[in-house]
């Protein structure tokens, strides 16, 4: 399995889906940013606001700042897809970006 899909199996096994039937092997990496499921980031731990303040995930390890909060002429690209049953599985993707319609 791919690590998106690795992702989402441990968020499921987790319980994070609730009773929304998701087919992990159905995403995509952008889906699991996507969803709705990331916390507000102004309750970021104070490491996270104190080690990289401008950005809106908490990290505090690595040589290279992952960015999610923006994209040029793009809409958001996290957490902004609430979760539904069966979602993804009818959503095309094409890489090497794998973008799906927004409304998907």
């Amino acid at each position: 399995a791919i690590c998106n899909v690795f992702v989402c199996s441990v968020w499921k096994a987790a319980g994070l889906f609730g009773d929304n039937e998701i087919n992990c092997g159905e995403t995509s990496v952008n889906d699991n940013y996507r969803l709705k499921i990331y916390r507000d980031p102004e309750l970021r731990p104070d490491v996270c606001k104190y080690d990289d303040p401008k950005n809106p995930n908490c990290q505090v390890l690595g040589r290279y700042n992952l960015r999610l909060d923006s994209q040029p002429g793009k809409l958001p690209r996290y957490n902004y897809v609430e979760m539904a049953p069966h979602m993804f599985e009818h959503c095309p993707s094409k890489g090497p970006d794998y973008l799906a319609p927004v409304d998907c």
